[in-house]
């Protein structure tokens, strides 16, 4: 629930870049172990969130998400 509500609107991409960035700090926070020996912790994904929150706001703007069913294009192409 916190990961959601901290990336509501988030785009795939952004929420992948939150995903590798968690796994990628657990990884570093257990020295490069095996994986199969730790576990992404919270503290993994709040880091991930604060990067990616920066990094989104840092390039201002936010892509929302098209509405094709009425989209000009689409009715002129179709319509």
């Amino acid at each position: 629930a916190k990961i959601a509500k901290r990336s509501e609107g988030y785009s795939g991409a952004y929420l992948q870049e939150i995903v590798q960035s968690a796994y990628l700090g657990g990884l570093e926070r257990n020295n490069y172990s095996d994986k199969t020996t730790w576990k992404i912790l919270w503290e993994d994904f709040d880091t991930a969130l604060t990067v990616v929150e920066r990094m989104r706001g840092a390039s201002g703007r936010v892509i929302e998400p098209r509405n094709y069913e009425s989209a000009d294009h689409v009715n002129a192409h179709y319509g």
